[in-house]
């Protein structure tokens, strides 16, 4: 399987986290290194992602009640509805909204 080509970088992702004891809610950003391997498997061209945070696969758990906090990325998707409140104010970890994700939760970070 002979790689064709690799593309890295880095970008800005957010994250939501819920305390499962208190159900607190924060947000945080964290950088997160992606790499793309577009190879050729079979006669067909077909592509990997990888991303990594810092040391591990999942960046280091935000702590609560002096336990690990449940957190998940945000999945953002550009619609036509507008950025507002009811995104900033967000405390699950979908975005439906035009900031495909930029903001949401933003009332929620430290």
């Amino acid at each position: 399987m002979p790689l064709v080509t690799a593309q890295n970088g880095v970008r800005l992702e957010r994250w939501i986290y819920r305390c499962l004891r208190c159900k607190a809610i924060r947000a945080r950003d964290h950088a997160a290194a992606w790499t793309r391997e577009t190879y050729e498997l079979h006669g067909r061209m077909s592509s990997s992602y990888r991303t990594t945070y810092g040391e591990g696969s999942t960046p280091a758990p935000e702590v609560c009640c002096g336990r690990a906090m449940s957190g998940r990325p945000v999945q953002g998707r550009r619609t036509a509805e507008r950025c507002g409140a009811k995104c900033a104010n967000a405390t699950g970890h979908d975005c439906e909204c035009s900031c495909a994700g930029r903001n949401h939760g933003n009332a929620h970070t430290a």
